[in-house]
């Protein structure tokens, strides 16, 4: 095979170097065109990718926009650098790949490209703002192909994350990949990797993760954990910050590096979606090391006949390197031409492990048809040996310096780990308990969520409504309920006896026995007021609790409000237990109060009593527990009290009730400051 690279500066030049490869090249099995882009102008993408195939119309064009260029060992901005490539025994097929689900997309290149004898697949894709988990992607490709080497990257557009472009044929799109691949009997493709990032500190685990956006590691905000171990100049030197110490994940023997694009709230955006419970710690890397190691690669290889090299490198890379970024390549483009570009990811292949998806990192592709032919040593450009000048000596002295120090660091932790060993294993444990049961309490609380009705219930029967649900640990002692039975609706708010585990536990009780009743209703067709309802749930309560005590008067169980909505007669039942709740109408506000004992046992215990109101178009109703107004808070540590709460109520009672919710949502952070959540928080608010 032979191969061209060229610096694209105007029409006239591209058509005759086409006029003069073909001259050059009179046999051949197939062509391969690359095209990396700087230009981020569609229109002026497709009139080059036109050029091209007037001139070779048998050609396979393949490409996409960049942010940064690589030619030989140059490093281009805003330029589009043009690769042939001459195959002898070689044929090539290329393909759109519509986005999907990643074993989808998998399955699509599977039997669109790959063959008998494909030995390799180059991919471009579009990595930001297209929801594919690239990495899930690769590995599902080496499920089934694991010696097919797999390279490319993602599509750049010069740092402004806003859109990328791929290029197959004439045709440039941001909604698909594209794909070449290679069916040869002598074609060989290897690839490399340099990533040479140290990974240094605590190692952290990812708690709560959403795809790319981070939210907790171990069980605390994100951006928390980052600013405590990075401090707070990388904090507010983010993205930036971000690229100069990644995150460095370890994944079968292979370091692989996420970066932080952006802050939301607490939580870090990656570059890639990040599995949760994996291990990770920060890391540091230092320019003259990542050099060094990608000339160690060079020498690892300049025995191998290569023909032509395909080069990768995050733009995260460059931004590290700087003015260095050349030097990485000054050796490769000696071996052979050299053409790649600057990426938002990394595709890379390890034959014996697995596919990756990487970031911060050189990938490299080395071709060749003709494995019997060698490259004179001539060829290379000789070097003097040189003394180390004064950056080298004070690197290589700072470096002694600093593992001198860590191995006598390294000798103290020892003989202190030996007189804290008793203390320490103790102190694993604990961990590792607390660890379950935060993992427990977790899964309990997504129990506990999927117990809870959906709020979406509300939609099916009220316009305008909210409900503002804030536990105040993983699992809450408050809930909600809404059931609609023919033309009425019920619905209620509760808060179990204490919040957290036993919290829990009573409102799950609690739901259960409000579905046995409603269930009853609808299907006996019965018609019980809103006080009834509640003397049957004590009834039950009081069963239960007493099956297995000798106590007669046991404090567990609810206070909780309950309405059932008649919307035909525009009237509603009223009952409560050691709970209030709030009708307004035309900014005036009434106080529906229940009576003062609990769902439980209790020693003057009367039948609850009922309220009936009636509404018009416009009033809103309001029902809460008592967590709102017991927060403490607003400087002085005082509660918030129904005052301020009916306060904020009647002034913001006219508009949408999603705003209300925001605006008590906004009242409540702000109150409560840096003090904790005094107890779980539950308001529902219909406007009728």
């Amino acid at each position: 095979m032979r191969s061209y690279n060229i610096q694209y500066s105007n029409e006239e030049e591209l058509v005759v170097y086409i006029d003069w490869l073909k001259k050059e090249n009179r046999t051949w099995s197939d062509i391969l065109v690359t095209v990396f882009s700087g230009n981020l102008d569609p229109d002026f993408n497709r009139g080059i990718l036109q050029l091209i195939e007037n001139g070779l119309p048998e050609s396979k064009i393949i490409g996409c926009t960049t942010a940064g260029e690589i030619f030989n060992n140059e490093v281009l901005k805003y330029q589009i650098v043009i690769s042939f490539y001459f195959f002898q025994s070689t044929s090539i097929l290329t393909s759109f790949v519509p986005f999907r689900s990643e074993k989808d997309m998998a399955g699509d290149i599977e039997n669109e490209l790959i063959r008998d004898d494909t030995k390799g697949l180059l991919l471009f894709s579009i990595i930001i703002q297209k929801e594919i988990d690239h990495d899930l992607l690769l590995k599902n490709i080496y499920k089934n192909n694991p010696s097919i080497p797999v390279f490319g990257a993602g599509a750049g557009d010069n740092m402004e994350f806003e859109t990328q472009y791929v290029f197959l044929g004439t045709q440039v799109t941001t909604l698909r990949m594209v794909a070449a691949s290679f069916q040869s009997k002598e074609l060989k493709i290897s690839t490399e990797h340099s990533f040479n990032w140290r990974p240094v500190g605590n190692d952290f685990v990812v708690t709560k993760v959403d795809g790319s956006v981070l939210r907790e590691i171990d069980y605390r905000p994100a951006l928390d954990v980052f600013a405590e171990n990075m401090g707070e100049v990388a904090v507010d030197g983010l993205p930036q910050s971000g690229l100069e110490f990644p995150m460095v994940f370890k994944e079968e023997d292979i370091l692989v590096g996420r970066i932080i694009v952006a802050i939301d709230g607490k939580n870090l955006v990656m570059s890639a979606p990040i599995k949760k419970s994996s291990h990770f710690q920060f890391s540091f890397g230092i320019p003259k090391n990542a050099i060094a190691h990608s000339r160690s690669i060079y020498q690892k290889n300049k025995e191998k006949n290569i023909e032509a090299i395909m080069a990768f490198s995050c733009i995260a890379r460059l931004n590290f390197l700087q003015s260095d970024a050349h030097k990485e390549l000054v050796d490769f483009h000696l071996k052979a031409p050299v053409s790649g570009f600057f990426s938002y990811g990394e595709f890379y292949h390890d034959s014996d492990k697995n596919n990756y998806f990487l970031n911060e990192t050189l990938t490299l592709a080395f071709f060749t048809e003709d494995s019997a032919k060698s490259t004179p040593e001539s060829k290379r450009v000789k070097k003097k040996n040189s003394n180390p000048d004064d950056e080298d000596r004070i690197l290589k002295v700072l470096t002694h310096l600093i593992d001198k120090v860590t191995n006598e660091l390294e000798v103290k932790n020892k003989e202190l780990n030996n007189a804290y060993s008793v203390l320490l294993d103790y102190s694993q444990i604990i961990d590792d308990k607390n660890f379950e049961i935060k993992k427990s309490l977790r899964y309990a609380g997504s129990l506990q969520q999927l117990i809870m009705p959906d709020k979406t219930e509300f939609e099916k029967t009220f316009d305008d409504y909210f409900v503002l649900y804030q536990p105040k640990e993983i699992v809450s002692g408050d809930f909600y309920f809404i059931r609609a039975i023919r033309e009425k609706t019920i619905v209620a708010v509760a808060d179990g006896t204490g919040h957290g585990v036993p919290g829990a536990f009573i409102s799950i009780l609690g739901l259960r026995l409000m579905d046995e009743i409603a269930e009853k209703m609808e299907k006996e067709n019965l018609d019980i007021d809103a006080s009834g309802f509640l003397n049957i749930l004590r009834d039950k309560i009081k069963t239960i609790f007493q099956r297995n005590t000798m106590n007669q008067y046991s404090s567990d169980g609810l206070d909780i409000s309950l309405v059932i909505i008649d919307k035909q007669r525009k009237s509603l039942d009223f009952s409560s237990a050691n709970q209030s709740a709030m009708i307004c109408s035309n900014d005036i506000i009434t106080q529906l109060k229940g009576d003062r004992m609990p769902i439980g046992s209790y020693v003057r215990e009367e039948d609850f009593s009922n309220t009936r109101v009636s509404f018009k178009p416009g009033d809103c109703l309001l029902l809460y527990t008592d967590g709102y107004n017991d927060q403490f808070g607003g400087g002085n540590d005082k509660k918030i009290n129904p005052s301020r709460f009916r306060k904020i109520v009647k002034e913001n009672s006219e508009m949408n009730f999603s705003k209300l919710e925001t605006i008590l949502d906004e009242y409540l952070t702000e109150w409560k400051g840096d003090n904790e959540q005094t107890d779980d928080v539950l308001i529902i608010g219909i406007k009728f």
